[in-house]
Parts: structure tokens; C-alpha cells; sequence
């Protein structure tokens, strides 16, 4: 049976679960390479087809659906009410009626969504089919995320308990410009001795501010590519980062903060003047109750890797023999002959010392998709970049060539996933990094 639901958003002022979320007062929702300090990404499940990969935005009216995934499953979409942009563009679009969306263990029964383009959440690494909005991340519930147990969450009202000893960050809504835009949620932050109204975003990973004020806040401006993805699915490419040296909001002091050019045509100059996004939270858990307009902020609490590990559940865990599913070593090699891999001194055309990574999966797990995080420490006892070993189903070995000074290196595994970045044949990767 089709159900027709009105596309109407949830007004804030209610309490409790949306209609459709199953029973319960606690869902949990398993994150994606949490520990990278990127976009919250989790697993969801689209009328029993998947895993899809979809980044949770709360500034997002309603959730959206990849393009490719409405196509693969046959679902109707209608044309709906045109939506808004970054660059105050309006645009038509789909929606579609969806009876079963599963992410974690909360399922979602009816829920209309918007229907995006085909690889507009994509990043560099990850295909990403879609976007959580405040239809699930709704106003009547507590939010919140903690990257060392790489989980986050959503609870009802009644259920929740603001963790002892937390900072509390308070904010205050405004900017309704549009019918179809999120009121954003905003603090008057200082930005080295000047102050700002900015908005909270969880959607996004890198801070943003007006680029007029980067001078009198006297941002350090360096260079750095990026293109910047708004919850419509609009880009924008962006060629600096500012650095602050102090950024202070409420209670909440954090120190060399980049902040990208913010330039949201949606609001006006002097209503809104950027944003503090996921890498101001970055040392913190963070709780969001957004009916009693407060976000709670614990530090991050390091020794939580065996439940980090255990997230997926005994089906991916209970296949291991080793912690991480694979044991993993690197040896020096010196390569006399010129190979395609080997580490090659641009001014000399000499061939250098290399190291290859030699990695070997449990047998259990020959079946499944896997990446493995290690971190690293050299030999002189130096804190070495993580590593990214990601295996395609069928491949039970890998050889790949790393930096000279991984050989020899004690490797610890940090975390897993049945999600790898796409690479054929398997491959070694190192954490990409992010703005300062």
C-alpha cells in the first residue's frame, strides 16, 4: 500500500520520536572512519538494498537519496517544490516516498525524501548516496557523536541525561530568510578579538567565515583546494583556508582554526557571518539538544578502541582471529632496478631506499569488503601517519610500497570497517589531511 505524506517539516516545539521510528528511546548509528575528524558518515539501508553510504547533515530539511539508488530500486518520484542554494538559486526537484529506511538499529517506516543528483555527496574517497536530514536527526530529540567509540546517536527527551561535567554551549536560533531553509542555529563567537555570529554546523567539516572580515580577524591565509558541498547539493569550489589563532565560543576556547570563505547568498551581510563546523568540535563527544537549545561537549576519552572495534557486531568481529582481521609488517628494500613503485629522487633520477607493507587477512573475512586502520610508530619510536589497508572481497594479501619510515614500524590497529575505498586489487593509503 502507498501512503501520501505532505511535505511538511517538523516545527521544533514537539517532543518524543518522529512517527515511524521504531519503539525504543536510544538509537545508535555506527560511523564511518571516525577517527579521520571528517563528515559523520553511516551505513543506512534503502527498502532492504544496500549498505549506502549517506553523511548526516542536521542542517538538511529532509533526508535525500542518491539519484542512482531511486533508479535501482524502481521507486516513483514526483516532481516537488523547488529548493534553495548557496548561491540563492532555486532549482526543481523530485521527491520520492520511502516504507523502510535502516541505519543502525533504528528503522524508519514511512519518510518522504528529496531525490539528489547522481554523485553530488560524493567526497574524494567515499561514495556517498545520500543525506540524513532533520527529518530523522529531528528537533524533538537529542544528538550527539563520539568518535572513539565511533558511534552517534539520537534519544528522546525523557531518555537523555547531559553528561556530568560537560560544557555547555548555548545558542540562539534566527535567520529564517526562507520557507525552505533550517533556521540556523547561531553563537557570538570571537575570532581573534572579533566577534561574529556564526552557525553551529554538523553537516560540514571546515569552519567558514566572510571573506571581508578575514582582515580585521586577521586570518592567516594559506592555500588550499577544496570544493565545499551545501545541503541542496550545490559545489563551490574554495582556494584558501584562513587559520585564527583563538576562536572562542561561549565557554569553548580552540586554537589554529582554519576558516574557509563563507559566502552563502541565502543570508544577508551582518545576519549571518559564517559557521563553526565538525573541526571546532574536534577534541570533544558532543550532545545536542536541540529543544533546550544546548550542546553538550565532554572530551573525547582515547582508551575506547575496543568498543570502537566492536561497532559492527560479532558479524564482521567473530570472523577475526587477529585484532583487525589481518596482521600487517614492512621491511626496507632497496630496489637496484627502476620500478614503477619505487621512491625515485627527482634531481639525481637515482632509485632510494623504499619499504614495502606486507598485509595478510584472516581467512574468515576472505568474503567480505574490509579496511583496516593501523597506526604507526617507526623504529626510532617517531608517531607515524595512520595507515589505510583496504581490501576488496577475494584478495587475502597484499604487497603495497610505503615510506621509507614505516619499515620495521610497530603497527596497532585503530579501527575497521567493512567499507574500503575503492581501489582494485587492494591498496595502502595514508590519512588525508585535513585543513589546520
Amino acid at each position: 500500500m502507498k501512503f501520501i505524506l505532505p511535505l511538511v517539516l517538523a516545527s521544533g516545539c514537539a517532543i518524543g520520536a518522529p512517527p515511524g521510528f521504531s519503539p525504543g528511546d536510544t538509537w545508535t548509528l555506527p560511523l564511518v572512519d571516525p577517527l579521520a575528524d571528517g563528515k559523520l558518515v553511516t551505513p543506512v539501508y534503502v527498502e532492504g538494498r544496500g549498505p549506502y553510504l549517506f553523511a548526516i547533515d542536521p542542517d538538511a530539511p529532509m533526508s535525500m537519496v542518491d539519484g542512482s539508488v531511486i533508479a535501482e530500486g524502481q521507486f516513483r518520484a514526483h516532481l516537488g517544490p523547488r529548493v534553495t542554494d548557496e548561491h540563492d538559486v532555486t532549482h526543481p526537484t523530485f521527491y520520492a516516498q520511502l516504507t523502510n529506511l535502516a541505519v543502525g538499529d533504528l528503522r524508519v517506516s514511512l519518510d518522504t525524501v528529496r531525490v539528489s543528483e547522481e554523485h553530488a555527496f560524493d567526497t574524494a574517497r567515499r561514495r556517498i548516496h545520500g543525506i540524513l536530514g532533520r527529518d530523522v536527526i529531528a528537533d524533538s530529540l537529542v544528538f550527539g557523536f563520539d568518535r572513539e567509540r565511533g558511534v552517534a546517536w539520537l534519544q528522546t527527551q525523557e531518555a537523555f541525561h547531559a553528561p556530568a561535567g560537560a560544557q555547555v554551549l548555548s545558542y540562539f536560533k534566527g535567520t529564517r530568510g526562507h520557507a525552505d531553509l533550517v533556521t540556523r542555529r547561531l553563537v557570538t563567537a570571537d575570532v581573534d578579538g572579533q566577534s561574529y555570529d556564526l552557525h553551529l554546523d554538523l553537516g560540514d567539516t571546515p569552519s567558514q567565515l566572510r571573506h571581508e572580515h578575514w582582515a580585521a580577524a586577521k586570518l592567516q591565509p594559506l592555500e588550499w583546494n577544496a570544493t565545499l558541498v551545501d545541503e541542496v547539493g550545490s559545489h563551490r569550489a574554495v582556494s584558501q583556508d584562513g587559520i585564527a589563532e583563538r576562536v572562542t565560543a561561549g565557554s569553548v576556547t580552540r586554537e589554529r582554526i582554519g576558516f574557509m570563505p563563507y559566502d552563502d547568498r541565502r543570508w544577508e551581510y551582518g545576519q549571518l557571518e559564517g559557521t563553526l563546523g565538525l573541526d571546532f568540535f574536534r577534541p570533544f563527544s558532543v550532545s545536542a539538544d536541540w529543544h533546550h537549545q544546548n550542546y553538550y561537549l565532554v572530551p573525547r576519552d582515547a582508551n575506547q578502541a575496543q568498543a570502537r572495534l566492536a561497532r559492527w557486531g560479532t558479524s564482521l568481529t567473530s570472523r577475526c582471529h587477529d585484532v583487525g582481521c589481518i596482521t600487517i609488517s614492512a621491511s626496507r628494500v632497496v630496489a637496484a632496478p627502476m620500478t614503477e613503485n619505487a621512491v625515485v629522487d627527482t634531481k639525481s633520477r637515482e632509485t632510494k631506499p623504499t619499504a614495502i607493507a606486507h598485509v595478510t587477512r584472516d581467512p574468515g573475512t576472505t568474503s567480505i569488503p574490509l579496511q583496516v586502520i593501523v597506526s604507526a610508530t617507526s623504529a626510532s619510536g617517531a608517531k607515524l601517519p595512520p595507515l589505510y589497508i583496504n581490501l576488496p572481497p577475494g584478495v587475502d594479501e597484499l604487497a603495497a610500497p610505503v615510506e621509507p619510515r614505516f619499515a620495521d614500524a610497530q603497527f596497532t590497529v585503530i579501527d575497521l570497517s567493512p567499507f574500503p575505498y575503492d581501489c582494485r586489487g587492494g591498496c595502502i593509503a595514508m590519512d588525508a589531511p585535513l585543513p589546520p
